[in-house]
């Protein structure tokens, strides 16, 4: 009787200790079956203090590593196909600008002609640095030197002294350790003429342009374009960031808006050297407006 006990309670604690077992093993057979089924965002909850409750352990960072890989291969193929398009449309723009530029030339010459047998040299200086920014805008590289780039804000801003005359004062401040070093081609035109239309010519006065050049770190490149223009007032600089730092907004908008410019950028920007990288704008009403522009120095 005593041995037929025994046997029962040896039974019974065998029971219990293969049904914990197999239980688990069960649901560990069937959840890896859900997954299978491309059920990534589950997760296996055993806390059995044994093998089992390791495994399930194991299952579940592995499968967190799975999600934050599969995450990253979905923002990185975005960025990818971001960047093809944007790549795309800067070759149709390019295309469109391409339009018969040996007229363009010839009719700037002609204009260069004119103003030389009229002895008008503004014409003479306006059809030259234009002949120039036009030859340097639609060159094919998108990488361009520092210095090239420099060379055609000093033509563009020649134009502008000839139209604004004793308004316009401009401080050029570029370390010229920065000249051979690359850049994005027309990355400083448009914050340059930002600057003046939208600050600038809106304030009485005579108006100063700084723009500086310095590497920061041995890996950056900063560009600080300043004026001391209208300025925004709190709401409008929040305005504008919101709308720079947008990666979702329709482009319609982005064309009706007047920062356009800044928008083009700060996304250029950041398609072709990541977040870290763009512009930064800090701006006070009636004191002026400060744009920052982060690049990385390019190696090659």
């Amino acid at each position: 009787f005593i041995g037929l006990i025994m046997i029962l309670i040896l039974l019974l604690i065998g029971s219990f200790f293969s049904y914990s077992i197999t239980h688990h093993i069960s649901r560990l057979v069937k959840f890896m079956h859900e997954i299978g089924e491309h059920n990534i965002k589950q997760r296996l909850e055993i806390t059995a203090p044994n093998e089992v409750g390791l495994i399930a352990k194991d299952i579940n960072r592995m499968l967190d590593r799975l999600e934050d890989m599969t995450r990253s291969i979905f923002t990185t193929q975005t960025k990818l196909y971001e960047a093809e398009l944007a790549k795309k449309q800067s070759e149709l723009s390019a295309l469109q600008s391409q339009i018969n530029p040996h007229f363009l030339y010839n009719t700037l010459n002609c204009i260069s002609s004119i103003g030389l047998a009229h002895d008008i040299p503004d014409i003479v200086n306006i059809s030259a640095s234009m002949s120039r920014i036009f030859r340097y805008s639609i060159k094919e590289a998108d990488i361009v030197m520092i210095k090239d780039e420099i060379a055609c804000i000093k033509d563009y801003l020649s134009i502008l002294n000839i139209r604004y005359q004793d308004k316009l004062s401009v401080c050029l401040k570029v370390d010229e350790a920065i000249y051979e070093r690359k850049t994005i081609k027309m990355i400083l035109q448009p914050i340059v003429e930002n600057a003046i239309y939208h600050g600038i010519e809106r304030k009485k006065g005579k108006g100063i342009l700084t723009i500086q050049g310095d590497i920061i770190g041995n890996r950056n490149i900063q560009f600080i374009i300043s004026d001391n223009g209208k300025g925004m007032n709190s709401q409008e600089l929040e305005d504008l960031l919101r709308r720079i730092n947008s990666s979702n907004e329709d482009i319609n908008n982005r064309i009706k808006n007047r920062s356009i410019g800044l928008v083009n950028i700060n996304h250029r920007v950041k398609l072709l050297f990541g977040d870290g990288y763009g512009i930064n704008v800090d701006s006070c009403e009636n004191e002026g407006t400060q744009v920052r522009l982060k690049l990385p120095v390019i190696e090659k």
